[in-house]
């Protein structure tokens, strides 16, 4: 009797087991995931504000990084990549702000309730923690650069930000897109913005005249400009045709295209040189979908094709003509049989 009862306390007191019941009672604690508790949420228009508490699992986080949140929808975990908007406090907060667009942002809005207890990454990413004399964001790209730009503003106080976005044309000064009007608002009543070191102006605009976006900076100045990939693009023309010596790094919002589902069901052999295994996966699915299927653990992020995480090299036997080509395993729906370097 005492050793039935000492192995079913081992079956349920292992510790994927204590982590599925202690998030069913809320409590801010896995024994392997790092976990946030929802201290506040708001919804404004198609925006969601999350304010969330880390549990000690969770590594400090530095201004301009990112986390991976969890969600379960029907059953199966989804995770997304979102910036950290706000800088790190004594509060040992972290605050998200999510466009609602897709699938987990939608379940986000609908299903997250304050007091719930959602898996995270650890905070990843490139804190910039380069020296730079003024910041271009472009709509929604504030998310990302407005903590970077009030942790920069402390050691140089008269640092720039430009926030272009798509204002009203009725003069009312507020963004078309009412997915920025959360942090919009923040922006207009910081005091930085008071003080004139945050520009906000209306990005069609803008980006057409070059004088007007640069003469906010030196003549010799080191940007960092954050937006979508034709934002940044916009960005960069302007600079060319500047006679100014300005240099410019780019942070852009990059979703890879959603991949193709053939219509017509196959069956391909996908053989992982490093690991020496070889698996049969079909054309309905994601090479990292049927890799987490079959019980592997690859390398993988956002599962957006936004971080690239799970990037790796095909093996040239696979190949005709690139020896170098790389693919996306959570954007690459195979249709033929492939050498993976996994």
């Amino acid at each position: 009797m005492k050793n039935l009862v000492q192995r079913l306390w081992s079956s349920t007191a292992l510790p994927q087991s204590l982590d599925f019941w202690l998030k069913q009672f809320k409590v801010n604690f896995q024994f392997d995931t790092p976990t946030v508790k929802v201290l506040d949420k708001a919804i404004i228009g198609d925006a969601v504000k999350l304010v969330l508490k880390p549990s000690k699992k969770c590594h400090a986080f530095l201004a301009g990084q990112h986390i991976r949140l969890k969600v379960f929808i029907d059953g199966i975990g989804h995770e997304r990549c979102y910036s950290i908007a706000n800088l790190p406090s004594s509060k040992g907060v972290i605050e998200l702000y999510i466009k609602v667009q897709g699938l987990v942002s939608n379940a986000i809005r609908h299903q997250v309730s304050i007091g719930d207890v959602l898996d995270v990454s650890q905070p990843f990413g490139d804190n910039h923690s380069k020296r730079f004399d003024g910041f271009v964001a472009g709509g929604i790209g504030i998310t990302a650069l407005w903590p970077l730009f009030l942790s920069a503003k402390k050691d140089n106080p008269d640092l720039v930000l430009l926030y272009l976005t798509r204002l009203e044309s009725n003069e009312s000064g507020l963004p078309k897109d009412n997915k920025e009007y959360v942090l919009f608002n923040e922006i207009r009543q910081s005091r930085a913005f008071t003080e004139g070191k945050v520009k906000i102006l209306d990005g069609r605009t803008t980006l057409t005249n070059a004088n007007e976006l640069l003469n906010h900076f030196g003549d010799t100045s080191r940007l960092l400009s954050c937006g979508s990939e034709g934002f940044n693009q916009q960005v960069n023309e302007v600079v060319k045709k500047s006679d100014k010596q300005i240099y410019v790094e780019f942070e852009s919002f990059k979703t890879a295209e959603p991949a193709n589902i053939s219509e017509e069901y196959a069956e391909h052999q996908i053989i992982l040189t490093k690991s020496n295994q070889t698996l049969t996966v079909t054309n309905q699915s994601t090479l990292l979908e049927s890799l987490l299927e079959a019980g592997l653990k690859p390398q993988y992020g956002c599962k957006q094709g936004i971080c690239h995480q799970c990037t790796c090299r095909v093996a040239p036997s696979s190949l005709l003509n690139d020896n170098n080509k790389s693919i996306q395993l959570c954007t690459t729906v195979p249709n033929q049989s492939l050498e993976i370097e996994l």
